[in-house]
C-alpha cells in the first residue's frame, strides 16, 4: 500500500511499536492530564474521557480537545459535526454512546490497558483498505499479536504503533506528543 507517497511494504506493527516507542505512554500521559483538567474545572474524569472520545472521529486531538472543553463549559460546540452533536446530546441523556472507535478510546482513556483504538492511521498502518468491522477486528488482533509478542499492554502498543507509522511515513511529530490540556 502507498501512503503519503511511501510503500509500507513488509513493515510490521512490531516494528513500527518499537519505532514509535515514544508515544507508548501516551494514554497514562493523557489520563494524568485529564485528572488535572478535571480537578480543575470541576468535572467528572469519565465524562472528560467520553466526551473526548465521542468528539475524536474525523478530528485531531487538539481539535477534539477544543470541542470537548467548550462542550463541557456551555454544551455547545457549533464547529462540531452534526451526528457528533448528537451523539453528545444522546449521552447526556442516556450515558450511552457506540461506535467500536469511540466505545475503544474512552476505556483507553480511563486506563484499560487492553483497549485497541483503530483510526484512519491505524488502518493505514496495518495497510487495511476497508473500514469494515471485520477490518477493524483483524487489526485489533494484529495489534494484540504484536503486543503479546512484545510483552506490552495492547493499548500502550497500540499507541507505539499509531506513533511509528506517522514517523514511518515523514510525518512531522516533534517525537511525542501529549494531549495538551494544560492550557485550558
Amino acid at each position: 500500500m502507498i501512503w503519503r507517497g511511501i510503500d509500507l511494504g513488509r513493515v510490521t506493527f512490531t516494528t513500527l511499536a518499537l519505532n514509535g516507542e515514544g508515544g507508548r505512554m501516551w494514554y497514562k500521559d493523557a489520563q494524568r492530564e485529564i485528572a488535572e483538567y478535571s480537578a480543575r474545572h470541576g468535572f467528572d474524569s469519565g465524562i472528560v474521557c467520553d466526551t473526548l472520545a465521542i468528539f475524536s472521529p474525523r478530528v485531531t486531538v487538539g481539535i477534539s480537545i477544543e470541542l470537548a472543553d467548550e462542550w463541557l463549559h456551555t454544551g455547545k460546540a457549533p464547529r462540531a459535526m452534526r451526528a457528533r452533536v448528537k451523539a453528545l446530546q444522546a449521552y447526556a441523556s442516556s450515558g450511552v454512546f457506540n461506535g467500536p472507535k469511540i466505545n475503544a478510546f474512552a476505556q483507553a482513556l480511563r486506563g484499560d490497558p487492553d483497549a485497541v483504538v483503530v483510526d484512519a492511521w491505524m488502518f493505514r498502518a496495518a495497510r487495511e483498505q476497508r473500514t469494515t468491522p471485520k477490518a477493524y477486528r483483524e487489526v485489533c488482533h494484529k495489534v494484540r499479536q504484536a503486543a503479546n509478542g512484545l510483552g506490552w499492554p495492547a493499548a500502550e502498543c497500540q499507541a507505539a504503533i499509531w506513533q511509528g507509522a506517522r514517523e514511518y511515513v515523514g510525518y512531522h511529530t516533534d517525537g511525542y506528543a501529549p494531549m495538551r490540556l494544560g492550557h485550558l
